[in-house]
């Protein structure tokens, strides 16, 4: 299980990760080295996916009939304006 783990995985630094939390963690049979394996796979992805969500990435509409929603701005207040109106109602 150990051998088909280790040739199945891309990366070296995966492998010595998993090794050295089975030590850690006093881990000794090799499901258990598998089971870090993948965890720790799959730890990695929802970290890769994560870095990939915050690219700038433009977003298409599914209905192209109303894409020119995306391109309305709305009026900006000047803050004071919330101001005055929250004073008012604490008096």
């Amino acid at each position: 299980m150990i051998i088909r783990t280790i040739k199945r995985t891309d990366q070296q630094v995966i492998i010595n990760e998993a090794l050295n939390a089975c030590v850690q963690k006093k881990l000794f049979s090799a499901t258990d080295f598998v089971d870090m394996v993948r965890y720790i796979e799959r730890q990695r992805q929802v970290y890769i996916t994560k870095n990939d969500k915050q690219r700038n990435v433009p977003i298409k509409p599914l209905n192209v009939q109303h894409e020119s929603i995306f391109y309305i701005s709305t009026q900006q207040r000047d803050i004071d304006e919330y101001l005055t109106v929250l004073e008012a109602k604490n008096e």
